[in-house]
């Protein structure tokens, strides 16, 4: 099975999901790099939001990204609901 992640920056990878998710519902008419690159322009706050624990990230175009650890895992819209029932992983503390 490939690899659907992309290289990492500052501890920070983007899933495939998440830069597909970045050009559907923020920026139609990027391509997935641009996406991609948009968000690992964050990656040094990324990485300190994941070090801190956080299990989603909001910028200041108002999307959402949503993290595990280190990983981008999906991006929701500005403004898209946000369900916060998410299941936590065994140990995790919150």
């Amino acid at each position: 099975m490939a690899d659907t992640r992309f290289g990492p920056s500052a501890g920070v990878t983007v899933s495939a999901h998440a830069a597909a998710r970045w050009v559907e519902r923020v920026e139609p008419h990027a391509s997935v790099e641009h996406a991609r690159a948009t968000i690992l322009a964050s990656a040094s706050v990324i990485a300190k939001a994941a070090a801190f624990g956080c299990e989603t990230m909001l910028l200041g175009c108002g999307a959402r990204l949503l993290l595990d650890g280190g990983n981008v895992v999906t991006v929701l819209a500005p403004g898209q609901g946000f369900n916060r029932c998410i299941q936590r992983r065994p140990g995790a503390q919150g």
